[in-house]
């Protein structure tokens, strides 16, 4: 199945996510350390331990989160606060200039830029992080060959996007159009085969029911991730 899209309907995406961190900024100023070691640390931690993924395994390594929620808390932030003990933490987005930077550690940096072209040499990360930004892509498939390429050997990619039951397959190219900041959209067959197209072996697929308020459903995606079961997918694979 092939991902390309316009540089127009990228930009569109781009657009709406801009829109959308504006008005989240607006709603809910980014978190002091405090409030992030108390209530987003322990749940971070308690996701990627069902991936068997610690913190004191990474002493001197180097982790990579592609597209991190930029109020401050994604897990570059929350998960490794406060963490030394790594060698580099890095964080790469196309709107990095909006991150507050309410964390300062000196091993932890801010790169703005995008998935598809990382400014890294091969083989320069022990961990890749890339939670729900696939479907926020120009190119999946191009930013896939990068992950593959900035992966150590035996490194490990943790990856995640929503997906669609199959039967919603024929309705993409509708989604596309209705839903801005979303250009792609998977079912999890393909987001398996995606994966292993790019030479990872995966390791454990993990998938969980988007829970979704009723009374805030607005578009007709919401509506089927409320009723037809919209699931958030994560994948630990590894480059062997």
């Amino acid at each position: 199945m092939g991902y390309d899209i316009s540089m127009r309907r990228y930009k569109k995406a781009q657009t709406a996510e801009l829109s959308f961190y504006i008005k989240k900024f607006e709603l809910f100023p980014p978190p002091n350390p405090k409030k992030i070691k108390k209530e987003i640390q322990p749940h971070q931690q308690k996701f990627m331990e069902k991936f068997g993924i610690f913190p004191q395994n990474l002493k001197g390594k180097n982790v990579l989160e592609i597209g991190p929620e930029l109020r401050g808390t994604a897990f570059i932030d929350a998960w490794l606060l406060d963490n030394k003990l790594i060698k580099n933490i890095v964080g790469i987005d196309p709107l990095m200039f909006l991150h507050p930077r309410n964390i300062k550690q000196k091993n932890k940096h801010y790169i703005l830029g995008i998935g598809e072209y990382l400014p890294f040499r091969s083989e320069s990360f022990d961990l890749i992080i890339c939670v729900n930004v696939l479907d926020h892509m120009f190119s999946p498939s191009k930013a896939l060959e990068e992950m593959y390429r900035c992966l150590k050997n035996q490194g490990i990619l943790l990856i995640s996007v929503n997906c669609f039951k199959s039967i919603f397959k024929p309705l993409f190219p509708l989604f596309s159009l209705i839903d801005r900041p979303h250009p792609h959209h998977f079912t999890k067959d393909d987001f398996i085969e995606l994966i292993r197209k790019h030479g990872f072996k995966i390791k454990k697929v993990y998938e969980e029911p988007r829970k979704v308020d009723v009374r805030k459903i607005k578009t007709l995606k919401r509506y089927i991730a409320r009723y037809l079961g919209l699931k958030h997918v994560v994948i630990l694979c590894k480059k062997e």
